[in-house]
C-alpha cells in the first residue's frame, strides 16, 4: 500500500472519529438545553408571594409566577423544560369563577394541580402525570374555581396530609393587582 493511501486512511478514521464525537456532544448539549427551556409566556409572567397555612402551626411560603392573561393561562407549563418545572410554581388567575379543564399533554414533568375558590379555600389537589391526555378536574367532576396553583409533583403533599381547612393567602398578589390599577 502506498504511503499516501495509509496516511489518507489514518486521517479518514480520525475525521470519522471527530464527526462522531461532535454529533454525540451536540446531542448532550441539546438534551440539556431542552431540560431548561422556557417560553415567552412563561418569561412574561409576573412574580408574587404565596402563603399557605396548614396543620396546627405549619405555613408554606413560596414565590409563584402569575398567569393572568389568556396566553399565559393557556401556556402554563406547556413546553417548559423539566428542570425549570422542578423549580417553579405558577398561579393561574381568572377574573371570575370558571369550570375549565387542565391537561398535561405538553408538559415535560408531573405536576400537582391545586384548585382554589375565590376566598382562597383549597377545593381539590390532583397529581397529573407528564404527557397525559387526562384532564383535571376529571370529566366526572365539575366545580367552579378562581385560581389554580401548578407545581412540581409532590409539592403540596404536606398540605394534602393536613386534616385542617386550608386557605391560601393571595394578599401579595391582590395588592399587586390594586397597585397596577392605580
Amino acid at each position: 500500500m502506498k504511503p499516501e493511501t495509509k496516511l489518507l486512511l489514518r486521517w479518514g478514521g480520525f475525521i470519522a472519529f471527530l464527526v462522531v464525537l461532535i454529533v454525540m456532544s451536540w446531542n448532550v448539549v441539546s438534551s440539556n438545553a431542552s431540560r431548561y427551556r422556557t417560553t415567552a409566556e412563561f418569561r412574561n409572567m409576573a412574580l408574587t408571594n404565596i402563603t399557605i397555612p396548614y396543620g396546627e402551626t405549619e405555613t408554606m411560603h413560596f414565590e409563584a409566577r402569575v398567569a393572568d392573561d389568556e396566553a399565559e393561562q393557556a401556556a402554563g407549563f406547556a413546553n417548559i423544560g423539566a428542570e425549570i418545572i422542578k423549580q417553579s410554581v405558577i398561579l393561574v388567575v381568572y377574573n371570575r369563577d370558571v369550570q375549565v379543564k387542565f391537561s398535561t399533554e405538553n408538559v415535560e414533568a408531573p405536576l400537582d394541580l391545586m384548585f382554589i375558590d375565590v376566598e382562597g379555600t383549597i377545593l381539590k389537589v390532583y397529581q397529573a402525570e407528564a404527557h397525559s391526555t387526562e384532564t383535571f378536574p376529571p370529566e366526572n367532576e365539575s366545580f367552579s374555581f378562581r385560581y389554580v396553583l401548578e407545581a412540581p409533583v409532590g409539592y403540596f403533599d404536606a398540605i394534602n396530609a393536613s386534616s385542617t381547612r386550608v386557605v391560601v393567602s393571595l394578599e401579595a398578589f391582590l395588592q399587586q393587582q390594586v397597585d397596577q390599577e392605580l
